[in-house]
């Protein structure tokens, strides 16, 4: 499995559109592509400047991983969402490390 990890900024005034767009692709996600096997949207706290995001998302293989990166789904969404990002997404892919026997 791998795990992609994304980190997204927006203005707190601005939390609510990218919380829904997120919500968007998620749902998108989770229907239309076999190789997602999970995609979870976080919200944290806002503060004073930004409000911070992170998406957990779960793929069968790196090609599941490829296919909803270069999905119709998340092109749209960055077409939504890059006017309410304050900074550029940081995104982190890890593989599952499995558990001690």
């Amino acid at each position: 499995m791998i795990v992609q990890t994304a980190f997204l900024r927006c203005r707190p005034e601005r939390a609510d559109e990218l919380a829904a767009a997120l919500s968007r692709v998620a749902a998108v996600a989770l229907r239309d592509e076999p190789g997602t096997v999970d995609y979870m949207v976080l919200r944290g706290p806002a503060g004073e400047e930004t409000t911070l995001f992170s998406t957990i998302e779960c793929f069968t293989s790196e090609q599941g991983m490829t296919d909803h990166n270069t999905s119709d789904a998340v092109a749209a969404f960055f077409g939504q969402a890059g006017p309410l990002l304050s900074d550029a997404p940081v995104v982190i892919v890890n593989s599952v490390v499995p558990p001690a026997t």
